[in-house]
């Protein structure tokens, strides 16, 4: 494809670019420098307000702001405003994309653009209606049926995007199927969460079978984490969990616990060096079933010991990691014998999955999945 034939990249996000790095911002820097132009649009509501919300949504803007990510030549980061996409606000909605498409007509000649979006409610609608996408590509990461902070309206919305879009993908095999029942007649592709393993690979220091005294977790600590396996933990053990607390569940966190802010994603494996093990402990529930979170390939391309509980879609990696199923007992199991399970092997498995899930792996997947050489 010559260069001025290259389509124009628009992203609609479910994240900010400041904050932690997650697909959306790494996609949107490989097509740049290939010589894309990439529109990123920032997070837009798709929940039900509520106060808790709210509290959560400013105190979660104040910390990522704390965390500024380089944005490269020809990504345009761009912040509209809108409401909650409930029906009641549906017509100004509607108002607020006219006049952001227009904002965005004005300024660029938009040229054979393909519409990428990570979240299916009617305000991306307004915005395909009045952008006319060449190709609409749909990227589920999110188990919408079992939120229930989403109204109604959303699944609707998620119909009808299904259902104009040329490309579906999943990032998880529970979505895939969700999105294979929403529209049988498309076939749906993966999107799957990737790494930078040479950025991670400088975590592991050696000794971390021999020490086995601290716990890490980084992410988002909120209600899917099964904080009362922490707790156990942090009695025998240094627990430290890098992120934002929801409000609703600090008052659960033990005081033994250390909590640490977020940092920049060129900061992280520096942080993750202190880490004798690593784990992502979630609760059981229908929608931690659709998650395989990103940070999963991160850590394994730590080489640290990786334990998981509540996880499904990483039971397929379960040769390279410790599944606890919620038992801390097993945990304490597993810590005791680890000079002997923690094999060259098992490093090696660790490795080669997050090798498989270097960015440039990804990428190259994504973009022929999209239709793009």
């Amino acid at each position: 494809m010559q260069k001025d034939s290259k389509p124009d990249i628009f992203i609609i996000s479910t994240n900010n670019w400041n904050g932690f790095w997650f697909q959306r911002q790494e996609f949107a820097c490989r097509f740049a420098q290939e010589g894309y132009r990439v529109f990123y649009i920032n997070k837009i509501p798709q929940r039900i307000p509520s106060f808790k919300s709210l509290i959560r949504f400013i105190k979660t803007k104040i910390q990522n702001d704390t965390i500024k990510n380089d944005i490269p030549k020809n990504v345009i980061v761009l912040t509209p405003f809108f409401l909650p996409p409930l029906f009641i606000f549906k017509v100004i909605n509607y108002v607020f994309a006219l006049l952001f498409v227009y904002s965005i007509k004005s300024k660029f000649k938009i040229k054979n653009l393909f519409f990428i979006t990570y979240q299916p409610s009617y305000i991306v609608l307004h915005m395909i209606s009045q952008l006319k996408p060449d190709k609409i590509i749909y990227v589920n990461t999110h188990n919408y049926n079992s939120d229930p902070t989403c109204p109604k309206i959303l699944f609707q919305s998620e119909q009808i995007l299904v259902s104009l879009s040329h490309v579906l993908l999943a990032d998880s095999l529970y979505n895939q199927k969700r999105l294979e029942k929403c529209n049988p007649s498309i076939p749906v592709g993966r999107a799957m969460p990737g790494v930078n393993i040479s950025h991670f690979l400088r975590s592991y220091r050696g000794d971390e079978i021999e020490r086995k005294k601290t716990i890490y977790f980084f992410g988002d600590i909120g209600k899917h984490l099964d904080i009362e396996l922490y707790n156990k933990a942090a009695e025998e053990f240094k627990v430290y969990l890098i992120g934002i607390i929801n409000n609703e569940i600090a008052h659960l966190i033990s005081s033994k616990i250390t909590i640490l802010p977020p940092v920049s994603p060129s900061n992280l494996p520096d942080i993750l060096r202190g880490a004798d093990i690593l784990t992502i402990w979630y609760k059981k529930s229908d929608y931690v079933d659709g998650i395989l979170p990103a940070k999963f390939f991160e850590c394994l391309a730590t080489q640290k010991p990786l334990f998981i509980s509540g996880l499904n879609e990483a039971l397929l990696y379960s040769d390279a990691v410790y599944n606890i199923d919620g038992s801390y007992i097993h945990f304490k199991e597993i810590i005791r014998n680890l000079e002997n399970l923690e094999t060259i092997e098992k490093r090696e498995k660790r490795i080669r999955y997050a090798k498989e899930a270097d960015w440039s792996v990804r990428y190259n997947q994504f973009k022929s999945n999209i239709g793009i050489c």
